[in-house]
């Protein structure tokens, strides 16, 4: 069953854009598997019926409290929102301008990008400045750069920066020197394991808060992968046994063949 459910997993987890599936190692495999069969038990309790096509979305959910389950990418790109106008098409004032506070908290609640721009042009006069224009350019193009910047498997396997020893410091040295640092960053960030962190409280406790229903997911999950966990031990340890008897049994039979 574990085997068939890590098979899921993956394959959910294939579908999230800018998933890091290449990433995983067998440890967090067996824990993604964990969180498979938890979405099953859970969906079957509560619906009497399950659908892992379903499961791409929960991953996708678990990313802002796990980021290690997709690279790092800005999102779409959010413009400032429209200043609002009258009813007869004039653009309203800038409040912190005006001083209209009744405005200032309208704007605030309900156009937050623009608020953040308007209270920084108010302290240049009232309009924006060269810096910020210029500031703002820089700032959508990096975005633009690092959401086309190709990183895949293969590039994953060629990272200079998962290399050791003195061949990697002559590697990751040269890397640096040829590329911008945002691909550096981006790179560096690669190299960090893919974890569900279970047996953090604090992340557990920030997955229940952002969603009831994913907590129970999540918290299944943590179950089914302790008792994973020690069935794994148990099993190890009667192998170890095992191998002990026979050790034992071998060296009799070679004591009584001299």
């Amino acid at each position: 069953m574990r085997k068939l459910f890590i098979h899921h997993a993956l394959t959910a987890l294939k579908r999230v854009k800018d998933n890091r599936v290449y990433a995983l190692d067998d440890r967090a495999k067996t824990e993604l598997g964990a969180l498979a069969v938890a979405f099953r038990d859970i969906e079957l309790k509560e619906n009497g019926r399950c659908d892992l096509g379903k499961l791409p979305a929960v991953i996708e959910q678990l990313a802002q409290d796990l980021p290690g389950l997709k690279q790092q990418r800005p999102g779409p790109e959010e413009e400032i929102e429209p200043i609002p106008h009258d009813s007869l098409g004039q653009p309203i004032a800038n409040p912190w301008v005006t001083k209209n506070l009744t405005d200032c908290a309208l704007i605030q609640q309900q156009f937050p990008r623009l608020a953040a721009w308007w209270k920084e042009c108010a302290d240049n006069g009232g309009q924006p400045s060269l810096a910020m224009i210029d500031r703002e350019t820089k700032a959508k193009a990096l975005r633009e750069k690092l959401r086309t910047l190709k990183y895949d498997e293969a590039t994953h396997r060629n990272n200079v920066f998962r290399l050791s020893g003195r061949e990697g410091l002559h590697a990751q040295s040269a890397f640096v020197n040829a590329n911008e640092p945002h691909v550096v960053l981006f790179f560096k960030r690669e190299t960090e394991p893919v974890s569900m962190n279970y047996g953090n409280l604090t992340v557990r406790q920030k997955v229940a808060r952002r969603d009831m229903q994913l907590g129970h997911i999540f918290e299944r999950a943590s179950k089914i992968h302790a008792q994973w966990l020690k069935d794994d031990v148990e099993k190890l340890k009667s192998l170890i046994g095992t191998h002990t008897t026979e050790i034992q049994q071998a060296e009799k039979q070679l004591a009584s063949a001299r």
